[in-house]
This record gives C-alpha cells, sequence and structure tokens, in this order.
C-alpha cells in the first residue's frame, strides 16, 4: 500500500484559488473580532495564554491546576529557545481560530464551553489531519508534564518522590 496518495498537480488556478480563500478568511476573523486575542499576560505566550490555559482545563483536574501549570508552561517559555516558544504559539493560534469553527459558527477556541472545548481537542486527538493531532498531543502532554511535575500532585497518584538521596 503506498502511503502517500497521488495528489493532483499544482494549477495557477488553484493557487489563486486558496489564496482568495484566505484573504477572505482574513478578512472575515478581522470582521468577527478574532483578533487581537485579549490582554497580554505574559512576555513569553502573550495574547496565546488563554487559549493555553484553556485547553489545559480540559485536560487537569481543576481551574486551579489549569492556570498553575499554564503559569508554570508560560515561565519555562520564557526563557525557552524562541523557535520553541513561536511554535508553541502558532499551534495556540491554530487551536484559537480553527478550534471553535463549524458548519454554523466560527468562534474562538477560548470562548466556547468547556464541554465543547472538551469536544473539540477529542476530535482534534482522532483527526485524520496531522496538524490537528500534533496540536492535541503538544497541548495534552505539556498539561500532564507540567502538572504532575509539582511535588503536590504526586500524592495523587501514589508516588512518593524520587529514590535518589534517600
Amino acid at each position: 500500500m503506498d502511503p502517500m496518495p497521488d495528489l493532483p498537480s499544482p494549477t495557477r488556478r488553484r493557487f489563486l484559488g486558496g489564496g482568495a480563500l484566505l484573504g477572505v478568511a482574513w478578512i472575515s476573523a478581522q470582521v468577527a473580532g478574532h483578533w487581537p486575542l485579549g490582554p497580554v499576560r505574559s512576555a513569553a505566550l502573550g495574547p496565546r495564554r488563554r487559549t493555553l490555559e484553556a485547553a489545559f482545563r480540559v485536560f487537569l483536574p481543576g481551574d486551579e491546576d489549569a492556570r498553575i501549570a499554564a503559569d508554570g508552561v508560560d515561565s519555562f517559555m520564557a526563557g525557552a529557545d524562541p523557535v520553541d516558544r513561536e511554535a508553541l504559539s502558532l499551534a495556540l493560534l491554530v487551536l484559537e481560530h480553527l478550534g471553535g469553527a463549524g458548519p454554523l459558527s466560527f468562534r474562538r477556541f477560548s470562548r466556547l464551553s468547556p464541554e465543547r472545548q472538551a469536544e473539540v481537542l477529542e476530535s482534534w486527538g482522532a483527526s485524520g489531519l496531522g496538524l490537528k493531532r500534533q496540536v492535541h498531543q503538544g497541548i495534552r502532554k505539556a498539561a500532564l508534564f507540567t502538572h504532575y511535575s509539582r511535588p503536590e500532585t504526586w500524592a495523587g497518584i501514589g508516588y512518593d518522590g524520587p529514590q535518589v538521596g534517600r
């Protein structure tokens, strides 16, 4: 079985049509109020911080846990490689603007109900589009790693801490 299906050859008409479609989408987002994303809480992730916290609420047990984990990721990214910071920022931008897109609506991910946010992330995890699966897995792993790296969460999973130094 061939892993890469035969794709139609690119044409000038498809290229121009795709560019026009992107332009219309950008103008629609501007008119619908999708830019800017809101007040900046930090220097690392800026306005994308709200999207990160909303996604973390789906994967973590409580709102406070999501806020603490988002603070941890935000602090870490402030000192991280700018390329990594930009990659996370771009993933959050894609989630924010495409996560709420449905057949009859176009809403920001951070403005959806918690139930709808969970549905969106679940569908992105099972998506046939690799980008959506990567965004889902990256945010999920960041949430869980950040949350369970805190010593106060270890008792909940039956872990008494590292054995080194005992």
